[in-house]
């Protein structure tokens, strides 16, 4: 009886744990971290877009038109000289998660740009080569 008490203690343990694990699309926490309430609400903003071999600036501008918010893409072409596109389907996932896929899936930094005499509040959106 002494060995069926532990046992039975870490099934019952490991059935109740709560299941934490990340969908691979979720952006780190450190991903885009900001405590303005109005670019938290614009990060949160769902978009929705199909890409087909679209210019990654011209996929870029156009959730910054839709959402009002300075994205700067500075990403020079690829080994071949093209300029890089986007192929992708964003259906109604928030903006964060969206720059996240495609920083990831096109192996770009995005991050904060900020002004030099304001280091605290962000100016808008940089996506650039890493």
């Amino acid at each position: 009886m002494k060995f069926l008490l532990p046992v039975i203690l870490l099934v019952v343990t490991m059935t109740l744990r709560p299941v934490t694990a990340v969908a691979e699309s979720d952006p780190p926490r450190d991903f885009l971290p900001t405590t303005s309430k109005r670019l938290q609400h614009i990060l949160a903003t769902s978009v929705s877009a199909n890409f087909q071999n679209v210019p990654l600036q011209e996929a870029i501008d156009r959730f910054a038109r839709q959402l009002q918010l300075n994205i700067v893409v500075s990403v020079g072409p690829g080994p071949d000289g093209s300029m890089p596109t986007l192929t992708a389907h964003f259906g109604r996932i928030p903006l964060r998660e969206a720059l996240f896929q495609i920083s990831r899936e096109m192996n770009l930094k995005v991050e904060w740009f900020y002004f030099p005499e304001d280091l605290r509040t962000p100016r808008a959106i940089s996506i650039h080569n890493r």
